[in-house]
Protein backbone atom coordinates (compact mmCIF):
# COMPACT_ATOMS: atom_id res chain seq x y z
CA UNK A 1 0.00 0.00 0.00
CA UNK A 2 1.21 3.68 -1.11
CA UNK A 3 2.03 5.74 2.03
CA UNK A 4 3.30 9.20 2.07
CA UNK A 5 4.59 11.30 -0.83
CA UNK A 6 2.77 9.75 -3.50
CA UNK A 7 5.58 8.12 -6.01
CA UNK A 8 5.64 9.79 -9.32
CA UNK A 9 4.69 6.38 -11.25
CA UNK A 10 1.26 6.07 -9.54
CA UNK A 11 -1.47 7.16 -12.22
CA UNK A 12 -1.69 10.35 -12.64
CA UNK A 13 -4.64 12.97 -12.89
CA UNK A 14 -2.44 15.91 -14.55
CA UNK A 15 1.01 17.38 -14.72
CA UNK A 16 1.49 21.38 -13.95
CA UNK A 17 4.21 23.73 -15.91
CA UNK A 18 4.65 27.71 -16.05
CA UNK A 19 4.66 29.50 -19.17
CA UNK A 20 7.88 31.34 -20.14
CA UNK A 21 7.69 35.21 -20.44
CA UNK A 22 9.73 38.03 -20.61
CA UNK A 23 9.83 39.25 -16.96
CA UNK A 24 11.71 36.32 -15.54
CA UNK A 25 15.12 35.01 -16.60
CA UNK A 26 14.09 33.52 -20.22
CA UNK A 27 14.07 37.12 -21.70
CA UNK A 28 17.29 36.59 -23.60
CA UNK A 29 16.13 33.61 -25.21
CA UNK A 30 12.56 33.50 -24.62
CA UNK A 31 11.97 32.07 -28.07
CA UNK A 32 14.03 29.04 -27.70
CA UNK A 33 12.53 28.77 -24.43
CA UNK A 34 9.00 28.84 -25.56
CA UNK A 35 9.45 26.54 -28.39
CA UNK A 36 10.88 24.01 -25.65
CA UNK A 37 7.62 23.89 -23.46
CA UNK A 38 5.23 23.45 -26.66
CA UNK A 39 7.10 20.11 -27.66
CA UNK A 40 6.66 19.04 -23.50
CA UNK A 41 3.22 20.08 -23.42
CA UNK A 42 2.28 18.95 -26.67
CA UNK A 43 3.63 15.38 -25.80
CA UNK A 44 2.18 15.25 -22.56
CA UNK A 45 -1.19 16.04 -23.75
CA UNK A 46 -1.69 13.40 -25.80
CA UNK A 47 -1.76 11.31 -22.57
CA UNK A 48 -2.58 13.56 -19.71
CA UNK A 49 -4.26 16.61 -18.94
CA UNK A 50 -1.96 19.73 -18.08
CA UNK A 51 -2.47 22.86 -16.30
CA UNK A 52 0.10 25.19 -17.45
CA UNK A 53 0.32 28.80 -15.25
CA UNK A 54 1.07 31.87 -17.15
CA UNK A 55 1.08 35.64 -15.92
CA UNK A 56 -0.32 36.68 -19.62
CA UNK A 57 -2.58 34.33 -20.43
CA UNK A 58 -3.16 35.36 -23.95
CA UNK A 59 0.27 34.83 -24.86
CA UNK A 60 -0.35 30.89 -24.76
CA UNK A 61 -0.31 29.71 -28.62
CA UNK A 62 -1.86 26.11 -27.64
CA UNK A 63 -5.57 26.00 -27.99
CA UNK A 64 -7.98 24.37 -30.32
CA UNK A 65 -7.43 20.46 -30.68
CA UNK A 66 -5.57 20.38 -27.29
CA UNK A 67 -8.31 22.60 -25.32
CA UNK A 68 -10.42 20.09 -23.40
CA UNK A 69 -7.35 18.66 -22.10
CA UNK A 70 -5.44 21.99 -21.85
CA UNK A 71 -5.84 24.49 -18.75
CA UNK A 72 -4.33 27.64 -18.94
CA UNK A 73 -4.39 29.54 -15.41
CA UNK A 74 -3.66 32.93 -14.64
CA UNK A 75 -1.05 33.38 -11.92
CA UNK A 76 1.71 35.52 -10.91
CA UNK A 77 5.03 34.30 -11.12
CA UNK A 78 8.78 34.79 -11.16
CA UNK A 79 10.47 31.55 -12.45
CA UNK A 80 9.15 28.24 -14.26
CA UNK A 81 10.41 25.66 -11.63
CA UNK A 82 7.27 24.31 -10.64
CA UNK A 83 8.53 21.30 -9.23
CA UNK A 84 10.02 23.24 -6.59
CA UNK A 85 7.39 25.80 -5.84
CA UNK A 86 4.28 23.49 -6.55
CA UNK A 87 3.01 21.40 -3.74
CA UNK A 88 3.74 18.07 -2.52
CA UNK A 89 0.78 15.21 -3.24
CA UNK A 90 0.86 12.49 -0.05
CA UNK A 91 -1.29 10.24 1.37
CA UNK A 92 -1.29 8.80 5.19
CA UNK A 93 -1.88 6.11 6.57
CA UNK A 94 -5.57 6.14 7.08
CA UNK A 95 -5.65 6.60 3.41
CA UNK A 96 -6.14 10.54 4.16
CA UNK A 97 -4.90 12.70 0.93
CA UNK A 98 -3.62 15.98 1.45
CA UNK A 99 -0.98 18.38 -1.06
CA UNK A 100 1.56 20.16 1.58
CA UNK A 101 2.70 23.43 0.77
CA UNK A 102 6.58 24.32 1.91
CA UNK A 103 8.31 27.55 2.15
CA UNK A 104 9.98 28.14 -1.19
CA UNK A 105 12.75 30.67 -1.22
CA UNK A 106 14.85 30.18 -4.01
CA UNK A 107 17.00 27.83 -3.43
CA UNK A 108 18.69 29.56 -0.12
CA UNK A 109 17.83 33.09 -0.96
CA UNK A 110 19.81 32.92 -4.57
CA UNK A 111 16.57 34.82 -6.39
CA UNK A 112 13.25 36.40 -5.77
CA UNK A 113 11.14 33.72 -4.80
CA UNK A 114 7.72 36.40 -3.29
CA UNK A 115 5.45 35.51 -6.06
CA UNK A 116 6.47 31.86 -6.71
CA UNK A 117 6.09 30.88 -3.14
CA UNK A 118 2.41 32.05 -2.81
CA UNK A 119 1.47 29.39 -6.06
CA UNK A 120 0.28 26.48 -4.08
CA UNK A 121 -1.55 28.40 -1.80
CA UNK A 122 -3.37 30.03 -4.49
CA UNK A 123 -4.00 27.08 -7.07
CA UNK A 124 -7.63 26.15 -7.73
CA UNK A 125 -6.99 22.79 -8.82
CA UNK A 126 -7.51 20.77 -6.08
CA UNK A 127 -10.89 18.28 -5.55
CA UNK A 128 -12.69 19.46 -2.29
CA UNK A 129 -11.91 16.59 -0.64
CA UNK A 130 -7.70 17.10 -0.58
CA UNK A 131 -6.50 18.64 2.55
CA UNK A 132 -4.13 22.04 2.03
CA UNK A 133 -0.98 21.50 4.61
CA UNK A 134 0.99 24.63 4.75
CA UNK A 135 4.51 23.94 6.26
CA UNK A 136 5.95 27.70 5.11
CA UNK A 137 8.21 27.67 8.73
CA UNK A 138 10.44 25.11 6.84
CA UNK A 139 12.14 25.28 3.11
CA UNK A 140 11.43 22.40 0.80
CA UNK A 141 11.58 22.13 -2.87
CA UNK A 142 9.74 18.85 -4.50
CA UNK A 143 13.11 18.54 -6.28
CA UNK A 144 14.86 17.69 -3.36
CA UNK A 145 13.02 14.61 -2.12
CA UNK A 146 12.11 11.42 -3.83
CA UNK A 147 10.29 8.64 -2.55
CA UNK A 148 9.83 4.99 -2.50
CA UNK A 149 5.78 4.93 -2.56
CA UNK A 150 6.70 2.82 1.12
CA UNK A 151 8.25 5.48 3.72
CA UNK A 152 11.33 6.42 2.73
CA UNK A 153 12.56 9.48 1.18
CA UNK A 154 15.74 10.23 -0.58
CA UNK A 155 17.47 13.49 -0.44
CA UNK A 156 20.92 14.93 -0.17
CA UNK A 157 22.83 16.73 3.08
CA UNK A 158 24.05 19.72 0.59
CA UNK A 159 20.20 21.16 0.35
CA UNK A 160 18.54 20.06 3.24
CA UNK A 161 21.99 21.29 6.00
CA UNK A 162 22.10 24.43 3.71
CA UNK A 163 21.55 27.26 6.59
CA UNK A 164 20.52 29.48 3.75
CA UNK A 165 17.24 27.02 3.70
CA UNK A 166 16.62 26.40 7.18
CA UNK A 167 18.57 28.45 9.39
CA UNK A 168 18.85 28.26 13.05
CA UNK A 169 17.79 23.99 13.11
CA UNK A 170 21.60 23.27 13.51
CA UNK A 171 23.54 21.12 11.23
CA UNK A 172 24.71 18.56 14.11
CA UNK A 173 20.95 18.81 15.19
CA UNK A 174 19.82 16.44 11.82
CA UNK A 175 16.57 15.06 13.91
CA UNK A 176 16.00 18.76 13.96
CA UNK A 177 16.34 19.16 9.69
CA UNK A 178 14.14 16.01 9.16
CA UNK A 179 11.15 15.98 11.28
CA UNK A 180 9.54 18.39 9.14
CA UNK A 181 9.55 16.43 6.21
CA UNK A 182 9.23 13.06 8.32
CA UNK A 183 5.87 14.82 9.90
CA UNK A 184 4.44 16.22 6.29
CA UNK A 185 5.58 13.76 3.83
CA UNK A 186 4.29 11.18 6.58
CA UNK A 187 7.77 9.06 6.15
CA UNK A 188 8.91 6.57 8.07
CA UNK A 189 12.58 7.77 7.29
CA UNK A 190 14.58 10.16 5.54
CA UNK A 191 17.89 9.43 3.85
CA UNK A 192 20.32 12.31 2.93
CA UNK A 193 23.45 11.15 0.57
CA UNK A 194 26.21 13.11 0.94
CA UNK A 195 27.47 14.26 -2.12
CA UNK A 196 28.27 17.30 -4.19
CA UNK A 197 26.13 19.22 -6.28
CA UNK A 198 26.98 18.77 -10.07
CA UNK A 199 28.30 21.63 -11.84
CA UNK A 200 26.66 24.82 -12.67
CA UNK A 201 23.79 23.18 -10.38
CA UNK A 202 22.10 26.05 -8.26
CA UNK A 203 20.06 24.38 -6.32
CA UNK A 204 23.22 22.99 -4.42
CA UNK A 205 22.42 19.23 -5.47
CA UNK A 206 18.82 18.42 -5.74
CA UNK A 207 18.75 14.79 -5.60
CA UNK A 208 16.14 14.55 -8.95
CA UNK A 209 19.87 15.53 -10.68
CA UNK A 210 21.69 12.60 -9.29
CA UNK A 211 19.09 9.37 -8.62
CA UNK A 212 15.24 8.56 -8.93
CA UNK A 213 13.12 5.96 -8.27
CA UNK A 214 11.79 3.72 -10.84
CA UNK A 215 9.54 2.09 -8.77
CA UNK A 216 9.91 0.31 -5.35
CA UNK A 217 12.31 -1.78 -6.34
CA UNK A 218 14.82 0.06 -8.85
CA UNK A 219 17.16 3.31 -8.52
CA UNK A 220 18.43 4.41 -11.19
CA UNK A 221 21.69 7.59 -10.51
CA UNK A 222 23.76 9.38 -12.96
CA UNK A 223 27.30 7.98 -13.49
CA UNK A 224 30.28 8.85 -15.14
CA UNK A 225 33.13 7.08 -16.25
CA UNK A 226 35.27 9.88 -18.29
CA UNK A 227 38.17 10.85 -15.41
CA UNK A 228 38.68 14.36 -16.78
CA UNK A 229 34.87 15.24 -16.38
CA UNK A 230 34.19 17.67 -13.82
CA UNK A 231 31.16 15.70 -12.02
CA UNK A 232 33.29 12.41 -12.18
CA UNK A 233 34.50 12.45 -8.36
CA UNK A 234 31.10 13.87 -7.16
CA UNK A 235 29.20 10.58 -9.07
CA UNK A 236 31.89 8.30 -8.44
CA UNK A 237 30.88 9.15 -4.87
CA UNK A 238 27.33 8.74 -5.53
CA UNK A 239 28.13 5.27 -7.29
CA UNK A 240 29.95 4.09 -3.96
CA UNK A 241 27.26 5.79 -1.67
CA UNK A 242 24.39 3.71 -3.21
CA UNK A 243 25.74 0.73 -3.30
CA UNK A 244 27.11 0.95 0.34
CA UNK A 245 23.04 1.88 1.28
CA UNK A 246 20.96 0.07 -0.86
CA UNK A 247 22.86 -2.16 -2.99
CA UNK A 248 21.67 -5.39 -1.62
CA UNK A 249 17.58 -3.57 -0.66
CA UNK A 250 17.46 -1.78 -4.84
CA UNK A 251 18.19 -2.46 -8.36
CA UNK A 252 20.86 0.01 -9.23
CA UNK A 253 21.04 1.05 -12.90
CA UNK A 254 23.45 3.39 -13.82
CA UNK A 255 22.78 6.44 -16.58
CA UNK A 256 25.44 7.81 -18.41
CA UNK A 257 26.31 11.75 -18.07
CA UNK A 258 26.71 13.97 -21.34
CA UNK A 259 29.81 16.04 -21.84
CA UNK A 260 30.25 19.08 -20.17
CA UNK A 261 27.72 21.84 -21.69
CA UNK A 262 28.60 25.32 -21.04
CA UNK A 263 26.84 28.85 -22.27
CA UNK A 264 27.56 31.08 -24.17
CA UNK A 265 29.52 32.82 -21.16
CA UNK A 266 31.38 29.52 -20.46
CA UNK A 267 29.40 29.05 -17.36
CA UNK A 268 28.60 25.41 -16.64
CA UNK A 269 25.16 23.98 -17.15
CA UNK A 270 24.08 20.97 -15.27
CA UNK A 271 23.11 18.10 -17.78
CA UNK A 272 21.27 15.25 -15.88
CA UNK A 273 19.71 12.44 -17.96
CA UNK A 274 17.93 11.42 -14.41
CA UNK A 275 15.94 14.76 -14.62
CA UNK A 276 12.77 12.90 -16.07
CA UNK A 277 9.63 12.97 -15.79
CA UNK A 278 7.48 9.91 -15.03
CA UNK A 279 3.56 9.77 -16.27
CA UNK A 280 0.57 8.14 -17.40
CA UNK A 281 2.15 5.89 -20.04
CA UNK A 282 5.38 7.85 -21.05
CA UNK A 283 8.77 8.95 -19.62
CA UNK A 284 9.68 12.58 -20.66
CA UNK A 285 13.47 12.29 -21.09
CA UNK A 286 15.90 15.11 -21.63
CA UNK A 287 18.18 14.92 -23.83
CA UNK A 288 21.40 17.47 -24.64
CA UNK A 289 22.71 17.14 -28.38
CA UNK A 290 25.16 14.91 -26.89
CA UNK A 291 26.75 11.23 -27.98
CA UNK A 292 25.07 9.74 -24.84
CA UNK A 293 21.83 11.04 -25.72
CA UNK A 294 21.30 7.10 -27.63
CA UNK A 295 22.66 5.47 -23.89
CA UNK A 296 20.58 7.20 -22.19
CA UNK A 297 17.62 6.68 -24.19
CA UNK A 298 17.74 2.74 -24.49
CA UNK A 299 18.63 2.51 -20.35
CA UNK A 300 15.23 4.48 -20.07
CA UNK A 301 13.10 1.82 -22.22
CA UNK A 302 14.83 -1.12 -20.77
CA UNK A 303 13.82 0.86 -17.35
CA UNK A 304 10.13 1.23 -18.30
CA UNK A 305 9.02 -1.38 -21.12
CA UNK A 306 5.28 -0.67 -20.20
CA UNK A 307 6.06 3.23 -21.06
CA UNK A 308 7.05 5.17 -24.31
CA UNK A 309 10.33 7.18 -23.96
CA UNK A 310 9.79 10.58 -25.69
CA UNK A 311 12.89 12.19 -25.70
CA UNK A 312 12.79 15.96 -25.38
CA UNK A 313 16.01 18.64 -26.48
CA UNK A 314 16.74 19.72 -23.18
CA UNK A 315 19.71 22.37 -23.92
CA UNK A 316 17.26 25.32 -23.98
CA UNK A 317 16.27 23.93 -20.18
CA UNK A 318 19.56 24.07 -18.20
CA UNK A 319 20.94 27.31 -19.88
CA UNK A 320 18.29 28.22 -16.43
CA UNK A 321 20.11 25.49 -14.83
CA UNK A 322 17.08 23.24 -14.66
CA UNK A 323 15.62 20.55 -16.86
CA UNK A 324 12.48 18.43 -17.32
CA UNK A 325 11.76 16.90 -13.92
CA UNK A 326 12.38 20.81 -12.94
CA UNK A 327 10.02 22.46 -14.89
CA UNK A 328 7.09 19.68 -14.46
CA UNK A 329 4.84 18.53 -11.62
CA UNK A 330 2.73 15.39 -11.35
CA UNK A 331 -0.72 15.38 -9.53
CA UNK A 332 -2.22 11.75 -8.47
CA UNK A 333 -5.30 10.56 -9.81
CA UNK A 334 -8.25 12.10 -7.34
CA UNK A 335 -6.65 14.79 -6.53
CA UNK A 336 -7.44 17.23 -9.47
CA UNK A 337 -11.09 18.48 -9.97
CA UNK A 338 -12.91 17.47 -13.39
CA UNK A 339 -12.94 21.32 -14.51
CA UNK A 340 -9.41 21.11 -14.19
CA UNK A 341 -8.50 17.90 -16.16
Amino acid sequence: MTKGLIPEWAPQDAVLLAWPDETMDWADNLAEIRSCYLLMVRALLDYVPVILLAQDTSSVPLRGDYLHRLTVQEMPLNDTWVRDYAPLSVINDRGERAVVDYAFNAWGLKFAADRDNQVASKLPIFTKDIKRITRHDYVLEGGAVESNGEGLILSTSSVLLDPNRNLGRGEADVQAITEPIREGLHADRVDMLDVSPLEGDDTDGHIDTLARFCDDETIVYASCSDEEHPDYHTLRKLDEELHRLYGERYRLVALPTPEVKRDTDGSAMPASYANFLITNSIILAPTYRDRADGEALSTLRDLFPERKVVPVDAIPLIRQHGSIHCATMQFPEGFIDEEYK
